[in-house]
């Protein structure tokens, strides 16, 4: 018996007391064990109804076919195996193969199985196996019946306070029965050290018969659901604009008139009228419009405010009203605002002014009431992975992918509920995206780095579901709003596992929205608000919510396409925001809305080090959507 459970050691399989007693009387153990194996594909515990099954069909095979003595099936029709798989429930059953009846008039007995005797509350527990009943009843009542005799087996372990088994060799293996179900690897255990004892056929052990070695009963919590994706405010397919002047004017005239209506939901905007009309009177008035234009002098902020027919010169005193200078903030071009105060004639040839008591900004919602999934499923973000350039972290993104499959016992609570990966910009590096880039390229074909991408991809479990939005490093155009990845980088993977979508876009995933901006308005907004830093990108993002815009400023370094819809306006409150493009991560919450800068996966670059920026490389954000509660895994050092 003692060659036996060195044998399954060997073997990587860890078997129940029933299981390795039911194969010691049998004269060819290991054959059928490798039957077993060949038929389920993976074998997370051998118990003795898998053994039982497996005799049973060998003697109706034998019966069937007039075959003395036990015996296998020899393969038919170019099968190497007779599969025996599991069902997905637990519960063996029979897969009909070449040579096999696939109505078969013999009942196949099902047996009733047990879970491997693990106390899980840190106390030690004897556990006794006696004959009489046909079904365990919870830890340590499980009870066989073998042929006509009846063996008492004991099985004693030792569980440590954290839940994981202890052994003689100082290694710890988590429980079998812990709350993810799985097993660890134990390496280099003298498996017969455990066996006190062997006296016939009673087996006394102190710790667990055969533990696992490379088998693993990681159970996915996302697993147990479907899918839930509604993908909108993508530009993908829906492009309209040729670059004519026509373009501009229907971009900017969308833009208006969507905020105007937002800033108009507040009461002392619903009566604002158009600036052609309140250029002619001489009392309070209140309107709407784009900044053309603002002027920071010394006296005072003058700006520029048009509507579709007149523009109307805005004057902030900064000796009459600097709390008004200090509660607006930085007002930027092409920003839409609203503006309450008193007309008067201009002088001079000038035209009139406003002088305002109060501007009006899109409102938020003084606290958003997000919603919430009523399923236990997560998402997880990736930012800037840039595959493809030199230094990309290539061992901490494995080390990501092995975390997401679930290899990683201590973060497996938070890996089993991932459900969506959601990719927000710079899945690579690109080619040609600024001079000299070639040098910094670990791959320089565009097509290649996709490959690679997609075969890591291919890795994931089949329950996690991929979205895949561009950044200005991506095989598309940098003009924002951007389409999906085109078609010939698209056919590169799996399309079944893998959404694709422009940037930005909104993702409502089991009723949580979520807003995904890979982030370029950022290089306009922070030099043009006093305070904001790339290291802190979350004042960025709050400056796009609070304009109700992504990137409000035209003509600057974040190219945007004028589309006859303006597709980077803000039209919902999302429950989550999701950036990226600065390498750094932050998370925090403003009006009540998650807010996330989802890190990246390269190391600080030549250019990042002549301006002293430090990113903050490897980390991967993930978002309960059930509680909306964040976690953030950190894969460097």
């Amino acid at each position: 018996m003692k060659d036996l459970i060195t044998n399954l050691s060997d073997m990587g399989i860890l078997a129940s007391p029933e299981a390795v007693y039911l194969l010691s009387n049998q004269k060819d153990p290991l054959g059928i064990v490798r039957e077993i194996l060949a038929g389920r594909g993976e074998l997370l515990i051998l118990e003795e109804s898998d053994v039982n099954l497996a005799l049973d069909e060998i003697q109706r095979y034998n019966h069937d076919v007039g075959v003395k003595g036990s015996g296998f099936p020899e393969p038919q029709n170019g099968s190497e195996t007779f599969p025996i798989s599991g069902n997905g429930s637990g519960t063996p059953h029979i897969a009909a193969g070449p040579g096999w009846n696939e109505n078969p008039k013999s009942e196949i007995k099902e047996y009733a199985r047990r879970e491997p005797v693990l106390a899980t509350d840190g106390s030690h527990r004897d556990v006794g196996l006696k004959a009489g009943n046909d079904v365990s009843e919870g830890i340590g009542a499980g009870v066989r019946e073998f042929g006509n005799n009846s063996e008492k087996q004991e099985i004693e372990i030792e569980i440590g306070e954290d839940g994981l088994v202890e052994n003689s060799g100082n290694e710890r293996i988590e429980s079998p029965t812990s709350k993810f179900g799985s097993a660890t690897i134990i390496r280099n255990v003298n498996l017969l050290e455990h066996i006190e004892q062997s006296n016939g056929d009673a087996i006394s052990l102190t710790k667990p018969l055969i533990p696992l070695r490379g088998v693993d009963r990681y159970r996915p919590i996302a697993a147990e659901y479907e899918v839930d994706i509604d993908i909108s405010g993508d530009i993908t397919g829906k492009s309209l604009c040729e670059g004519k002047l026509s373009d501009f004017s229907r971009y900017f005239t969308d833009r208006l008139t969507r905020l105007r209506a937002i800033i108009k939901s507040k009461p002392e905007m619903m009566h604002a009228i158009p600036i052609s009309r309140a250029r002619t009177k001489n009392s309070e008035v209140a309107i709407i419009g784009i900044v053309s234009k603002v002027i920071n002098g010394e006296k005072g902020i003058s700006i520029e405010v048009e509507d579709e027919d007149a523009m109307l010169q805005v004057f902030i005193s900064k000796t009459r009203n600097p709390r008004l200078i200090k509660d607006v903030g930085a007002i930027l071009n092409d920003e839409v605002i609203g503006v309450i105060g008193n007309v008067r004639p201009g002088r001079g040839g000038r035209g009139p002014s406003l002088y305002p008591k109060s501007i009006i900004r899109p409102p938020l919602p003084f606290r958003h009431n997000p919603s919430y999934a009523m399923q236990d499923v997560s998402a997880a973000f990736v930012s800037d992975l840039h595959l493809g350039s030199k230094t990309f972290q290539k061992t901490e993104w494995k080390r990501c992918l092995s975390f997401l499959n679930g290899k990683h016992p201590e973060t497996r609570e938070v890996a089993s509920r991932i459900k969506y990966l959601v990719f927000t910009g710079d899945i690579v590096d690109g080619i040609g995206v600024y001079p000299g880039h070639d040098e910094d390229l670990d791959i320089t074909d565009l097509f290649l780095q996709y490959e690679a991408v997609a075969e890591d991809l291919n890795s994931l479990p089949d329950h996690i579901k991929v979205i895949l939005a561009p950044g200005n490093h991506d095989g598309v155009r940098k003009a924002e709003p951007q389409p999906a990845l085109p078609e010939e980088i698209q056919k590169l993977f799996d399309r079944s596992r893998v959404q694709f979508t422009g940037n930005p876009n909104t993702i409502n995933l089991h009723g949580v929205k979520f807003l995904t901006y890979h982030g370029g308005g950022m290089d306009d907004i922070i030099p043009a608000v006093l305070g904001l830093t790339y290291e802190q990108p979350i004042g960025a993002m709050k400056e796009m919510m609070m304009r109700r815009h992504l990137a409000p400023i035209y003509g600057g370094k974040t190219p945007l396409a004028p589309e006859h819809r303006d597709y980077l306006l803000i039209d919902e409150i999302p429950d989550v925001f999701v950036t990226g493009h600065v390498h750094t991560t932050q998370i925090d919450t403003f009006h009540n809305v998650l807010m996330v800068n989802a890190s990246c996966w390269m190391a600080q670059t030549a250019y990042q080090k002549m301006r002293d920026f430090v990113p903050d490389p490897s980390k991967l954000p993930v978002v309960r959507l059930d509680t909306l509660k964040p976690t953030l895994v950190q894969f460097g050092e």
